[in-house]
């Protein structure tokens, strides 16, 4: 990339040595000198020329050309608030130019790649009151919509997609915009609609960029609603798809992933063990390792393999001390403990200083698990719904009833 910069600059220099004796030579040549600048991507250089010709020749039919590629120039090079200075300049200077439409396009355009999403939407209202071409139109309707996406006003953004897809279906922007209204229901977790729109835009446009985005967010929609076995055929049809793509390795590393938790949630574990052991044996990051070992813990205990269990949650513990399932995991311990009737160790490993009398009635237990402090809240919710209502306490079953509500939600 460097290397790139340096010989642009390389030919521009040598162009600016061998056309110099014609910069000065006539207001065309100046105008074609700075031109072939601007051409050969000189952006700084051609930038100096087009402002020494509008100095030059003010009156030139170019000079509004010029202060627009003066404009153009700093866009290239990012320098977002001078390429809206000269936009507007342009309008101020010539007001009836036909390049009024170009320079609001480029304050608009200007606004939004420097993250100025409010002044973007703005930027192209005012393109949308001038323009006939469907193409502007279009283009204008997808970035307000990537905008108000951008704002995180998903409905908002839904509504300008919608025309795209309603009212221009024949734009370069329609597979765009068909993707993007997938992830609003998405990111709305309307998820439903979010798997209906993005595996059929996957099936539509095969080969567009965001393809297996589109396949691996519609499987993720029938996981989030908890449709397991369809998850599993859409991962296992995606791992297949891409698998020999070197870009999609990340992605490929999550389905894999949420294929192993679609085969645990569906009860198939020695599916879904094969599938973590894999991931752990391939060496993935190290927070998809810390996970992957998590869920083979869980398996196990699942499976009532009390020992083997406990040994693999502490793998985890002891391997990925700061992931996010160490907590997880230590509590796993204290659960399998607790299913196993061994009381005291149970006891030590939540710091419980509630009585445990050697009976262990299920009123004593509520109280233990509603002793827990915040990090396990949702522990606590857990056992409040679990825990056999006829044996608990009357005082609490108010309280268990609506932490059961809780969780569910």
């Amino acid at each position: 990339m460097r290397l790139g910069f340096l010989l642009r600059q390389i030919v521009a220099f040598v162009l600016f040595l061998g056309i110099c004796r014609y910069a000065t030579g006539g207001e065309q040549e100046d105008y074609t000198f700075a031109y072939k600048l601007y051409n050969n991507k000189a952006y700084s250089v051609a930038q100096d020329q087009f402002d020494q010709f509008i100095r030059r020749y003010p009156r030139s039919d170019n000079a509004d050309d010029a202060r627009l590629l003066i404009a153009e120039c700093a866009l290239q090079l990012k320098n977002f608030d001078e390429a809206i200075q000269n936009y507007k300049q342009l309008l101020i200077d010539y007001p009836g130019t036909s390049l009024h439409l170009d320079a609001l396009q480029g304050v608009a355009i200007s606004w939004y790649r420097q993250g100025k999403y409010e002044e973007a939407i703005k930027g192209y209202e005012e393109v949308l009151e001038v323009a006939v071409e469907p193409e502007v139109i279009s283009h204008s309707l997808y970035l307000i919509g990537e905008s108000f996406d951008n704002l995180g006003l998903y409905q908002k953004a839904g509504e300008y997609y919608d025309q795209v897809i309603s009212e221009y279906s024949q734009s370069k922007e329609m597979a765009d915009a068909l993707y993007s209204k997938g992830w609003t229901f998405y990111r709305l977790k309307n998820f439903r609609s979010a798997y209906e729109l993005l595996s059929g835009f996957s099936r539509k446009y095969p080969n567009h960029y965001t393809a297996p985005e589109a396949g691996y967010r519609a499987a993720e929609s029938l996981f989030k609603m908890g449709e397991w076995a369809n998850a599993q055929i859409e991962f296992g049809d995606f791992i297949q798809t891409y698998m020999a793509d070197p870009k999609r390795g990340q992605m490929i590393t999550d389905a894999r992933f949420r294929l192993g938790e679609c085969y645990f949630q569906q009860r198939m574990m020695a599916e879904a063990r094969q599938e973590f052991s894999l991931l752990l044996n391939e060496g993935i990051g190290s927070l998809i390792l810390a996970e992957a070992q998590y869920w083979i813990a869980e398996i196990l205990a699942e499976e009532k393999k009390a020992t083997e269990a406990i040994y693999e949650y502490q793998k985890v513990i002891d391997l990925y001390p700061d992931s996010s399932v160490s907590d997880n995991a230590r509590y796993g311990i204290g659960m399998v403990h607790f299913e196993q009737g061994h009381l005291k160790q149970w006891q030590s490993i939540y710091n419980l200083d509630c009585h445990m009398p050697h009976d262990f009635g299920w009123g004593n237990a509520f109280e233990c698990f509603e002793s827990l402090t915040q990090p396990y809240l949702t522990i606590r919710r857990y056992w409040a719904f679990h825990l056999p209502m006829p044996m608990m306490p009357p005082t609490k079953l108010e309280s268990a009833t609506s932490n059961c509500v809780t969780i569910r939600e």
